[in-house]
Order: C-alpha cells, then sequence, then structure tokens
C-alpha cells in the first residue's frame, strides 16, 4: 500500500466516523473497500497527474522572498519584494529543490 492509498482509507474512515459506524471506519482502514468506487475515486483525487512532483507553492515565494532584499512597498500580492525579480528567481528556485521533492508512488 501506498501513501495515497494510506490517506485515501484514513480520509474515507474519518467521514465514515462522523456517520457514527466504527466498524465500517474499520474495514475502510483495513482495506475492505480498496476496489469500492468511493475509494478509487479518492485515490484518483489525491493522485497528482502524471510529470507532476509535490512542492509546496508558497515555499518557493518564501524563499524567493528570503534571498531577496526587501523593499518599502507592498506589491499588488501583498508581498513587499519585486514581481521582476519573482519572475527571474522562481524557476531557478524549482530546479533547485525537484530534486528534493517527494516521490509520488
Amino acid at each position: 500500500m501506498d501513501a495515497i492509498e494510506k490517506q485515501a482509507r484514513e480520509l474515507l474512515a474519518v467521514e465514515y466516523e462522523k456517520f457514527d459506524l466504527p466498524s465500517t471506519a474499520a474495514g475502510a482502514r483495513a482495506g475492505a473497500y480498496d476496489l469500492n468506487p468511493s475509494m478509487r475515486a479518492v485515490v484518483a483525487a489525491l493522485t497528482p497527474p502524471e510529470g507532476y512532483v509535490l512542492v509546496p507553492a508558497e515555499l518557493l515565494r518564501m524563499v524567493a522572498g528570503c534571498a531577496y532584499p526587501v523593499s518599502s512597498e507592498i506589491n499588488p500580492r501583498g508581498h513587499n519584494w519585486s514581481e521582476a525579480y519573482l519572475d527571474e528567481v522562481l524557476p531557478k528556485i524549482k530546479a533547485a529543490m525537484l530534486p528534493a521533492s517527494p516521490e509520488v508512488p
């Protein structure tokens, strides 16, 4: 069982517990519903598209902001660094972070 399937089982189990169905929740955690269309839909929704990797987008902006001298003005996005700088540096930061991103099974 991979991490996505484990997370899907847990999400489904939590929903069953909200309806006071503890034995059904236990079955979901044990994998009894893995072939159920609901479980397959949850797994599909959690699975990133082919070719995508998991890198938090806000982390990229935070790293870029830390690496750039802060200006005294707040830009339209609510940050105090220049958009031109972000456009230039974000691809470089992404390239540096991708090798460290978690593998998606």
